[in-house]
Parts: C-alpha cells; structure tokens; sequence
C-alpha cells in the first residue's frame, strides 16, 4: 500500500514537471485578457494634459490620439538574439512574443529556442506585484524557476520601460513625474509595495530612444543579486501594422564594472493592441 502511495505521488509530480510553460503562459495571458477588456473608447488629447511634454509629445508623435484607447499590447519579435552572461555565447531565439497591460502593470514574456543543442523555453512575467523568471529544458526539466523580492522590483522596471510600446500606461495614476529638462523626464512607479525608478530619454522629434534605471537586478554567475545600472535602448521608428509608428528594435544592455553587456538584441515585427484572444500554438 505504502509503495502504490509513493508511485501515485511521483507519477503526480512527473505530471506537474511536464506541463509546458507555453501552456502556463497562455492560461495566464488568457485569464488577464477576460479580466481587462477591451473598450470602444477614443483617446484625445486632453487624456494625456496632466503629463510631462515629452511624453505627451511621444504620444502624438507615435499616434496615439484620435484612436481606440489602448488596453493591451501583444508584442511580436523577428529576429532575436540572448546572452545569459557576458562569458557565454549568444543564443538565437526562434521565437519570442509578449502581452503587456495598460490598466495595472502586467508584462508576460515568452521564448523557445535551443542552448547548446537542445530546446529550451521560458518566460517572465510581472504579475499582481510578483515577478517570475522560469527556464524548461526539453518542456521536462526546470533549469531557473526564481521568485523573490528582486525579481519583483527588476521586471516592474521593465514593465515601464515597456511603456514605450504601450504608451497608455504613462497614464497609470502610480507613476510620479519629475521632468529634467525638454527631452528627458524621471518617472517613478509604485505597484504592491514594489517602488522603482528610471528616465526616459527622447531625441528632438519627439521619438524615445533610451529608458535608464538603477533598480534592477543583475544575476552573477555566482547567483547574487546585484542592483545594476540598466538601459534599455530603442530606435529606427516604423509604422506598424496598428498604424502606430513605434520602435522598431529593443536592445538591454547591463553597465557592468568590467563594461557594457548587451545581453537582448530584439528586433520588433509587429505591435499589435487590444487583442481579444491569445494564440494557443
């Protein structure tokens, strides 16, 4: 009786470990999507008054007004390159997408791809305050699965820088503005006990082209969690499919004390807002 226990406990377990993270990912993307529906409504100018100039700016020059208010982003990724640590070799992943909300600070990100031979998968998520960075080899063995006050703070950093991509989130009544000068404003944000910081920097024609913080994390190769400098870069602005001209690219690099360590090379597909539903596949 005792062994059938253990047998019935184990096969449970298998079962658990092999749930795939693209079907997590979806359930999880699903479940938001019901939660934050889309809306008929339009957004104008007046919606974004009470913002610093360079973003509204930002938000006109993307073209934003005068179009459906925006509730979520699915982001579509062509070619992409990864680097786990600056002594590894750079990893092409065959895939990439992500869905971010405007409403509450919600970022999901997916990837599959192969490392040093055999194929991997893995996503990110900011989710009701908790960040997640969760790693499968061959959709069986969990290789990185980290939750922790660290992660929590990195991926709500990245959630706005994201913003970029889904400008409705500016508008988020968390956020505290502080402009520096004309083209460069700090923006704080404050989401479930989780406070970060960075700047925006945008160039003459209104289009942003860096986002800097120092309240993300670096993981050593030794597994410390270490607040880094941070830049995410963007850049060579295009008219999507949606009809919004946006960045065409997203680069993160980490300013380590040995240099520079570019370690996502993202080139955007498209941008797609206020889907309905999330492909299965």
């Amino acid at each position: 009786m005792k062994r059938n226990i253990i047998i019935i406990i184990l096969i449970h377990l298998t079962m658990m470990s092999c749930t795939s993270i693209r079907k997590t990912y979806v359930n999880e993307v699903k479940v938001q999507l019901q939660n934050h529906s889309t809306h008929n409504e339009i957004f104008k100018a007046e919606d974004i008054q009470s913002l610093p100039e360079c973003i509204q700016k930002y938000m006109k020059y993307i073209g934003c007004i005068d179009k459906p208010k925006i509730r979520n982003v699915h982001i579509l990724f062509g070619d992409t390159r990864h680097i786990k640590d600056p002594n590894s070799k750079a990893t092409d992943l065959r895939f990439c997408e992500q869905y971010n909300l405007s409403e509450v600070p919600y970022r999901n990100f997916y990837m599959r791809g192969k490392m040093k031979g055999l194929s991997f998968e893995g996503k990110e998520n900011y989710i009701d305050g908790i960040g997640n960075m969760h790693i499968k080899l061959l959709k069986i063995l969990s290789v990185v699965n980290i939750k922790n006050k660290e992660i929590d703070e990195s991926a709500l950093v990245t959630y706005l820088a994201e913003c970029a991509l889904i400008p409705t989130g500016f508008l988020n009544k968390n956020i505290v503005w502080q402009t520096i000068d004309i083209n460069t404003v700090r923006a704080t944000m404050t989401d479930n006990n989780n406070s970060v910081s960075g700047i925006f920097y945008f160039n003459e024609i209104g289009e942003l082209i860096k986002f800097v913080s120092d309240d993300r994390y670096y993981i050593t190769t030794e597994n410390v969690f270490v607040k880094t400098q941070w830049v995410a870069e963007m850049g060579n602005y295009r008219l999507m499919n949606s009809g919004y001209k946006l960045s065409s690219f997203l680069k993160a690099t980490w300013k380590l004390p040995e240099g520079d360590f570019l370690y996502f090379d993202g080139q955007i597909k498209d941008v797609i807002y206020n889907e309905t539903t999330v492909n299965e596949q």
